[in-house]
């Protein structure tokens, strides 16, 4: 009897070591593969990156994901001819435009910023924005009266949106410019995407929109750098930790042009239709959302540093960090924390 026993346990063991190296080996494998993927590509007339980390091949997700931004990119761009924006800009004053779904939850969304920053973020100045040509070949100054004329007729309020039929009306001679909400917008879109086909963790970056999702294998947050303005590409005066979210910064150091020893910068005040000039060199702005990070770091750049910060301290969403013509950077209160001093040379402030 003790004989069979130990037969029996003479060959269950080899079975039983096997079945332990398989469990094992299944429980450790996906650790082993969860590692960064990243894809390149060039859309909405900048680079975009995505980097994913997953179990397997995630390339059809991300895929998907630029197939998105180009879906969108076709609805909104203003050089593409056939375009929802490029129609609306064309069509009669006082007419309705059909628009597809995407156009309309832009214009809606463009709207509400508009509203919340009192105009300071406006959709409404695309004649303004052809006309400096800020960012091409053409940039120039134009004359006042060259202003004033591209000035006539801005305002959100003049822009009128149907959002149950999904039409959109000009009540005024302006042209609709979505630049300053659709890579946010873009951005959103895909994280979803990757999030749906069970991707882990992700960081997609869209010309500096940068939405991040999940959770690393290391368990650590994602660092996201705040550019110097006055250094090259990739010099940063701080790191900012978030473990989700969106941060997107609009800075005068991204576009400009320089005349008779004056820099003209891109960001265009509504009011003026000169360039913004409020004493701030660059807005970042930490939100939930890829849309609302892109918008508002736009409208709160032309506000300024006061009011940007009443702007903040009246929302329990948005976080910022400012870098002001004097040196100083500002950091919102709520964000201060998972903020990291890395460059010398600037004084450092909460707010």
């Amino acid at each position: 009897m003790a004989d069979h026993s130990r037969t029996r346990w003479s060959l269950a063991l080899p079975v039983l070591i096997m079945l332990v190296v398989v469990v094992v080996y299944s429980v450790r494998l996906p650790q082993r593969e969860l590692r960064p993927y990243t894809w390149t590509g060039f859309a909405m007339g900048t680079l975009v990156e995505i980097t994913v980390y997953a179990n397997r091949s995630a390339e059809g997700a991300v895929n998907k994901g630029f197939d998105r931004i180009g879906e969108i990119e076709q609805l909104v761009s203003t050089s593409i001819s056939d375009s929802d924006i490029a129609l609306l800009n064309s069509a009669p004053i006082g007419s309705y435009v059909q628009v597809h779904e995407d156009t309309a939850y832009l214009i809606s969304s463009a709207l509400e910023f508009a509203r919340e920053t009192r105009g300071s973020f406006d959709p409404t100045v695309g004649r303004l924005v052809d006309l400096w040509g800020i960012g091409t070949e053409r940039a120039s100054v134009p004359s006042g009266e060259a202003i004033r004329h591209a000035l006539s007729g801005v305002g959100y309020q003049n822009l009128v949106l149907d959002e149950d039929k999904r039409q959109v009306m000009r009540n005024t001679d302006f042209r609709v410019d979505l630049g300053a909400i659709a890579k946010g917008y873009a951005c959103d879109e895909v994280v979803g995407i990757l999030q749906n086909a069970g991707i882990d963790a992700g960081i997609v970056d869209l010309g500096g929109n940068i939405c991040v999702f999940g959770t690393k294998p290391t368990g650590q947050q994602w660092r996201v750098g705040i550019q110097d303005p006055a250094a090259p590409r990739g010099s940063y005066v701080g790191v900012i930790s978030i473990s989700s979210g969106a941060v997107a910064t609009s800075g005068d150091y991204e576009r400009y042009f320089e005349r008779d020893s004056v820099i003209y910068h891109h960001i265009l005040d509504p009011s003026t239709g000169y360039p913004a000039s409020p004493g701030v060199r660059s807005v970042s702005v930490i939100a939930p959302t890829g849309i609302q990070a892109d918008a508002l770091s736009t409208g709160l750049f032309v506000l300024g540093v006061d009011e940007l910060f009443e702007f903040v301290d009246r929302s329990e969403e948005i976080e910022v960090v400012v870098i002001t013509s004097d040196n100083r950077v500002i950091v919102s209160s709520g964000i201060a924390e998972a903020f990291q001093v890395v460059k010398e040379g600037y004084t450092y402030e909460i707010r």
